[in-house]
């Protein structure tokens, strides 16, 4: 690696300040469900800082594996991870620990971000933060607080192991670090994997309606898979705080509340005091279902407004009621609850249809 140390043309404190920057906000991002780093465009200025191009990388690294039985994958001949290597030869031999620290760091992240593009290509986010939140105790992501904390624990396993190989320019231990550390990553990934797909498959979907002599039926694969399906749809109104831009504006052209006081409501609703009111509407909303088209279909709105239109019922607690709830709870803390209880009973009544189609349009919208 001497010699891409005499080829090389660093400014070390630009190349410090980037590979420290990008490790520290990658790693923040790992908080966002499905989010995998990006690993081209890091390459490409890692080059460009080091006024190295690619061919120099596959040059030098293909001598210096030369005879090295430990480094056989295509992975050692990479020059996406080489470049890397070489950085952490470079601070360390400059004797910088925190840009070393950084870049081993970013080495990890590459390895969970290829292995993440490979093995959940097309990320669902509600299936991800479940999957998440279900992992055993013993898995490194648990056991580490977060997918962060994993990454994080890794490359400190890593860096008490070989630090002294990178300095001492060791081929035949880096070919056994590059091989190890993605083995590393693979393992806490793959457990995830099969988790991840099992509840895709299973826990967010809704049985095909079995049909039989009294006509159609619809009902969950089990009570464990509706309630997951409820707790997902309430974490991302209220943990997650997601808006659905598209059930806000049908919600409000259905009932003609004002755009200020719509948009008030739905951004007051995105905070998890409200949860166990979001998942009790939920919850009483898909009850009763008995079609497909109850929430997928034609049958949708008529099948809401129904909700909302009883007047009498036999029912402690029923959907109108806990909307209504809900609605109060959210006019007070914005302070609009006294203006609206000197509406007429019509516009309370809309309000209130506003609010019980936007939940109900946030859930279809997730799941149709």
């Amino acid at each position: 690696m001497d010699d891409l140390l005499i080829k090389a043309s660093i400014d070390e404190a630009d190349l410090k300040s980037y590979v420290v920057r990008t490790a520290a906000n990658e790693l923040a991002k790992l908080s966002e469900p499905c989010y995998y780093p990006e690993i081209p465009k890091h390459y490409y200025e890692f080059l460009h800082l080091t006024n190295l191009t690619e061919q120099d990388i596959r040059t030098s690294f293909s001598e210096f594996f030369r005879g090295v039985k430990e480094a056989p994958l295509s992975i050692h001949r990479d020059p996406k991870t080489n470049i890397l290597i070489f950085l952490m030869y470079n601070f360390l031999k400059k004797r910088d620990q925190s840009a070393y620290i950084s870049t081993l760091l970013y080495y990890v992240l590459k390895a969970y971000s290829n292995l993440m593009h490979h093995r959940i290509k097309y990320c669902n986010k509600d299936v991800f933060r479940y999957t998440l939140e279900q992992m055993s105790k013993t898995h490194l992501f648990t056991r580490e607080k977060s997918i962060a904390g994993a990454i994080y624990y890794i490359m400190q396993e890593m860096k008490n192991k070989y630090t002294d190989s990178f300095l001492s320019k060791d081929a035949r231990a880096i070919a056994m670090f590059i091989t190890e550390c993605r083995s590393r990553v693979r393992q806490s990934i793959t457990s995830f994997q099969i988790a991840y797909y099992k509840f895709s498959k299973e826990g967010l979907k809704f049985r095909e309606p079995y049909v039989g002599e009294e006509g159609g039926e619809f009902e969950y694969q089990t009570v464990e898979k509706r309630n997951l399906l409820i707790d997902n749809i309430t974490k991302s109104i209220t943990v997650y705080r997601e808006i659905d831009e598209k059930a806000l504006a049908e919600a409000k052209s259905l009932t003609k509340i004002r755009e200020s006081l719509s948009r008030q409501i739905v951004e007051e609703l995105a905070n998890v005091k409200y949860q166990e009111n979001v998942r009790t509407v939920l919850d009483l909303f898909v009850r009763d279902i008995k079609s497909t088209s109850s929430i997928c279909g034609k049958d949708f709105f008529p099948y809401v407004r129904s909700l909302m239109a009883v007047k009498k019922t036999n029912r402690p607690i029923y959907f109108k009621q806990q909307v209504y709830e809900l609605l109060v709870k959210i006019l007070k803390s914005i302070k609009s609850l006294d203006s609206f209880l000197r509406l007429t009973s019509q516009s309370k009544s809309l309000h209130g249809s506003f609010l019980a189609f936007y939940i109900a349009m946030f859930l279809k919208n997730k799941i149709c």
